[in-house]
């Protein structure tokens, strides 16, 4: 689970040394916590392949975007899907399997826990089972393992990747594809926004007080 938080400084999980050397992009910007950091040392890594979005003047006159309904191909060059160009990184990526109690959802952003469900697979296609019996496995979930006292749901994408779509598409409605794109859910504004529309009532009570988004 990782989380967008209306409160607190994030801090970034330990690179591994190896991880650090064999990254194309270095990491030392990241924060090293030296205690956790010696623990991790014997961890595989691996190098990874992603996008990034790339750095355009552009964005400087217009805020990047992506619309997310279908274009007309008459509209375009008038509107188009989308004003956002890409670039690949090389990244290392450490399997940390094993060392999963070394983070906490408070300094790093996210923990690596189990979640047991009474759902199968395919019970993921039916919205009223998620809403009616998933989301309370997962209001109980994070209960014990956050302290909150409130959980929320409020909305969900069942995201299963459809081979005859073209590389990069996001699907459709109801068919929502794996976003394979480096990218941020969430901001600290943003997470008001949702809380106020999606829960109304609890947006004033919850103003001044942290709450966190939980993916």
């Amino acid at each position: 689970m990782d989380s967008t938080s209306s409160l607190g400084d994030y801090v970034a999980p330990p690179i591994p040394t190896k991880c650090q050397q064999s990254t194309v992009e270095p990491l030392s910007q990241l924060t090293n916590q030296a205690e956790t950091t010696s623990q991790l040392e014997s961890v595989r890594c691996y190098q990874a392949s992603v996008f990034y979005m790339k750095p355009d003047p552009l964005y400087d006159k217009e805020k990047p975007y992506f619309m997310n309904v279908p274009i007309d191909p008459a509209w375009v060059p008038k509107i188009k899907q989308t004003n956002v160009s890409y670039t690949r990184k090389t990244i290392a990526v450490a399997d940390v399997r094993g060392y999963e109690r070394l983070f906490s959802l408070d300094k790093h952003g996210f923990r690596l826990e189990d979640i047991q469900t009474s759902l199968e697979y395919h019970d993921f296609a039916n919205t009223d089972l998620v809403v009616t019996r998933y989301y309370q496995e997962v209001q109980v979930f994070l209960k014990q393992y956050t302290g909150a006292t409130e959980i929320l749901p409020f909305d969900f994408q069942v995201r299963r990747k459809d081979p005859t779509l073209p590389l990069g598409s996001r699907g459709a409605p109801g068919k929502a594809q794996p976003f394979g794109v480096v990218h941020a859910d969430q901001t600290a504004a943003a997470a008001m926004r949702r809380l106020r529309l999606f829960h109304p009532d609890f947006a004033e009570k919850y103003a001044k007080k942290r709450f966190q988004i939980i993916k």
